[in-house]
C-alpha cells in the first residue's frame, strides 16, 4: 500500500518522533511511505537515511494565535491584517496542494495521511483529490496552544468532516473533537506509538533503569515554549531553594531558550538548573533525575510523560488535558492546579521522600498502556488503512 504522510514542521519531536515511530513498523507490514514536508531539516535527514522518500512542498499552518491590544482602532486594525494573513496563507495553501496532487499521482499513492491537525494544506487537499484522507489528530490546538483556525470554527468543523477517517490520539482528543461538531464516526481513537513492546519488557523485567545518585533532580524534557511550562518548573525551584530544600533540574529541549536562561539567571539558579538544549536521546536525561516534570497545560497525550514513566519515574503533573488520565495522584505520581506554589509543594514532597519517589516510579513502569507500544498503535492504523484502500 503506497501511502503519503504529510507533516507540518521539520525538527525530531512529540508529532514527528510518533510518525517516526509507527512507520518502522507499517513499512514492515508492506506500507510504501512518501513523506511530504514544507522545508528540510532533521526529520527528513533521517527518513532519508532509513531509505524513506522524502518531498519538499512548502506549505503555510491555517491557524494562528490572534492578537488584540491597545485602543479600539489599533484592534480593528489588528483584526484586519490577520485576516488579510489568513487569506494569504489559504491562497499558497491552495497552489501547495496542487504540486502535493501531482506529486501523489506520480508516486501512485493510495491513501493520505496528515500527521497533525495544523497540516496547513489539508483542507485545500480535501478538495483537490479523490484518494481517502487519514487526519490525525494529535493536538488540542485551543486549549493548549491558544490556535484559532484561519476559516473559524465552521470551516475548522467543515474540514475536519470532510477527512475520510480521523485518528485521535487520546480520549481527551476525541472529546475535544466532538466538542468542535466532528461527527463522531469519523474518530478512531488509537494510543500514540512511543515504545516497541520488547523496550516495555525489557525495562519491566529490570524494573527501569536505575536510580539517580546525589542530589535529588526533576528532569522536565520536550520544547521550550511559554506554554509547556519550563518557567514555572524554575520558579518552584527558587521556592524550594528559598526554603532551604536543595533540588536540581534539567530541561532538556530548544525553542525559546533564550528567555529561559535570562530567567534562570534572574533567580540566581544557573548551579540548580541545567538547560542541555535538544537531546536525542531522552532516556539519557531521565536516567540522570529521579522525577519529571509535565507543567504544560491541556496535553493532547504527553509523549514525555509516558517516556518518564518507561524510565520508572515518577512524573509531578498539571492537573489537565490528557496529563491528568496518565497520572494517578499519589500512586504513579502527582498532580496540582495551581502554579508554582503548588507544584513547588509536589517537588518538596519527592525531595524529602525518595523512597516514596522511587516506589511512585514503579509502579508508573507497571500502569504503563500497551496502547503505546508501536506494534500495538501500527497494527490499528493500518487496520483503518485496509478499511479505507480496496484490496488488490
Amino acid at each position: 500500500m503506497r501511502v503519503a504522510y504529510i507533516t507540518h514542521y521539520a525538527e525530531l519531536y512529540g508529532a514527528n518522533l510518533s510518525l517516526l515511530d509507527i512507520l518502522q513498523e507499517l513499512r514492515a507490514h508492506g506500507v510504501d511511505p512518501l513523506v511530504v514536508l514544507p522545508l528540510n531539516g532533521p526529520f527528513a535527514e533521517r527518513l532519508r537515511a532509513m531509505g524513506v522518500a522524502v518531498e519538499i512542498v512548502p506549505f503555510e499552518p491555517w491557524m494562528s494565535v490572534p492578537h488584540a491590544s491597545g485602543r479600539w482602532y489599533h484592534r480593528l486594525l489588528q483584526r484586519w491584517e490577520q485576516r488579510h494573513s489568513a487569506r494569504a496563507r489559504a491562497v499558497r495553501n491552495r497552489e501547495a496542494a496542487r504540486a502535493i496532487s501531482a506529486l501523489l499521482g506520480a508516486h501512485r499513492i493510495e491513501l493520505v495521511h496528515a500527521n497533525s491537525v495544523v497540516v496547513g494544506v489539508v483542507p485545500a487537499l480535501l478538495r483537490s483529490v479523490s484518494l481517502p484522507v487519514v487526519w490525525h489528530i494529535r493536538e488540542l490546538p485551543r486549549a493548549h496552544y491558544g490556535l484559532v483556525p484561519d476559516s473559524g470554527p465552521s470551516g475548522y468543523q467543515r474540514a475536519l468532516n470532510a477527512s475520510t477517517a480521523i485518528i485521535a490520539i487520546s480520549r481527551v482528543v476525541e472529546r475535544d473533537l466532538i466538542g468542535a461538531g466532528v461527527r463522531p464516526e469519523l474518530i478512531h481513537t488509537i494510543g500514540n506509538a512511543v515504545f516497541p513492546a520488547s523496550r516495555l519488557e525489557r525495562e519491566r523485567s529490570r524494573g527501569g533503569c536505575s536510580v539517580a545518585e546525589g542530589v535529588f533532580t526533576f528532569a522536565q524534557v520536550g520544547l521550550v515554549h511559554p506554554r509547556k511550562g519550563q518557567s514555572e518548573a524554575v520558579a518552584a525551584l527558587k521556592l524550594l531553594r528559598d526554603n532551604g530544600v536543595r533540588a536540581r533540574l534539567i530541561i532538556a529541549g530548544d525553542g525559546q531558550v533564550e528567555a529561559l536562561h535570562e530567567e534562570v539567571k534572574r533567580c540566581g539558579l544557573e548551579d540548580q538548573v541545567e538547560l542541555l538544549g535538544y537531546v536525542e536521546d531522552v532516556h539519557a536525561v531521565f536516567a540522570r533525575a529521579h522525577a519529571a516534570l509535565t507543567c504544560s497545560r491541556y496535553e493532547a497525550l504527553g509523549r514525555t510523560t509516558i517516556e518518564a514513566m518507561l524510565n520508572a519515574r515518577p512524573v509531578i503533573g498539571h492537573r489537565s488535558g490528557a496529563t491528568a488520565d496518565l497520572i494517578v495522584h499519589g500512586v504513579t505520581g502527582l498532580l496540582y492546579e495551581r502554579g508554582a506554589d503548588e507544584l513547588a509543594g509536589c517537588m518538596e514532597q519527592l525531595v524529602i521522600d525518595p523512597q516514596r519517589a522511587a516506589e511512585m516510579g514503579g509502579a508508573a513502569l507497571n500502569a504503563l498502556d500497551e496502547a503505546y507500544t508501536q506494534e500495538r498503535s501500527a497494527d490499528a492504523v493500518l487496520t483503518l488503512y485496509r478499511s479505507l484502500v480496496p484490496a488488490g
